[in-house]
């Protein structure tokens, strides 16, 4: 599963409680630090986060929070998770290749247009390329989300 720290990672974490306990499986939870490459008039720009030591604590902190949650509803033993750093959607469909996975599960956060147009949908074009079958966790109308302090991103 791919997760960020949006109420749509969170909910992709309870949805992953509801469908995967009492099975036996191995669960991967991926979190990507976004690099992107964002194309301008000017050319291809790389786009990342200014500081990467504090965006690694974050991330291993909703890593391990994610960890904790599935176990305690009831996953496991095989819960590994892995932290990458690179363009989300590349990044989330060569984890699906390298552990061959069945299912994904993530998380959609719903983009505006523009935002949709600029930057893309992390959601769609994994969906779109996946070989395996992926399933989208929507927010709950309403919900205030699962953040603990770390940056939201836009999507997986």
């Amino acid at each position: 599963m791919a997760i960020d720290a949006s109420p749509a990672g969170s909910e992709a974490l309870n949805l992953a409680g509801e469908l995967l306990t009492g099975r036996d499986a191995t669960i991967t939870i991926l979190h990507v630090i976004p690099r992107q490459n964002v194309r301008t008039k000017y050319g291809a720009m790389t786009i990342e986060c200014l500081d990467i030591e504090a965006e690694r604590a974050a991330a291993d902190q909703l890593l391990e929070h994610a960890m904790q949650r599935l176990r305690s509803a009831g996953l496991g033993p095989r819960i590994v998770t892995q932290l990458e750093i690179g363009d989300p959607s590349s990044t989330i469909l060569a984890a699906i290749e390298d552990t061959r996975s069945d299912l994904l599960l993530l998380g959609y956060s719903g983009l505006s247009r523009a935002q949709r147009f600029l930057l893309g949908s992390v959601s769609t074009r994994v969906v779109t390329h996946a070989s395996c079958s992926v399933i989208v966790a929507h927010p709950k109308p309403g919900t205030v989300g699962d953040t603990h302090g770390t940056t939201e991103y836009a999507e997986a």
